[in-house]
């Protein structure tokens, strides 16, 4: 569950960073930048990266690419971290280490 609260957590931080991006994009090149930039599309696009692992519409701004790609990747370790984890969990036997009473009192008593 900490995973996914993470997740959710990268994907808003995320969509902040698009929209701050984005705003100061349009601010310092208002020529290059159309107005018809929304954050909501954006926030969704980020949201399908995460989930698909791929991009339906991908912005042309290179500052928004760098931020869905790095999200890209966050997601994309804390998956495999994740599946290690639980690969691992599952694969291990409990590790139960018996105790030798006997030889612990013979060798280590005054």
């Amino acid at each position: 569950m900490q995973v996914y609260g993470i997740l959710v957590v990268v994907l808003l931080v995320s969509a902040v960073v698009v929209w701050m991006l984005t705003k100061v994009s349009q601010v310092l090149f208002p020529l290059d930048y159309p107005d018809d930039v929304h954050f909501i599309p954006l926030f969704y696009s980020t949201c399908k990266t995460v989930v698909a692992q791929m991009l339906i519409k991908i912005p042309p701004q290179f500052p928004v690419r760098l931020v869905l790609f790095s999200v890209w990747a966050m997601s994309l370790i804390l998956d495999s971290t994740y599946q290690g984890h639980i690969t691992a969990f599952i694969a291990m036997p409990r590790l139960e280490v018996e105790v030798n009473l006997k030889f612990i009192l013979k060798n280590f008593t005054l």
